[in-house]
């Protein structure tokens, strides 16, 4: 697993790509004004059915933090 994130970490500087969603310019109070939103919308989205596991909307809002800072906890 960590020979696949080391992977995509050097294909998105290779590619000039922002690490982060904060890297890419969004202001950390217009996402944290949007993540509880943007949670329920993904939590709400027809594709949650097929994943195998439940993912609560506190979990997705985590997840979109983590996406937003790089600190995976």
């Amino acid at each position: 697993m960590e020979s696949l994130l080391k992977a995509v970490a050097a294909l998105k500087a290779e590619l000039k790509m922002p690490a982060t969603i904060r890297e890419s310019g969004v202001a950390a109070a217009e996402f944290e004004a949007a993540v509880q939103h943007m949670a329920e919308v993904a939590f709400d989205d027809q594709c949650m059915g097929a994943n195998p596991s439940y993912t609560p909307v506190d979990d997705l809002a985590r997840i979109l933090r983590e996406a937003y800072s790089g600190n995976v906890v």
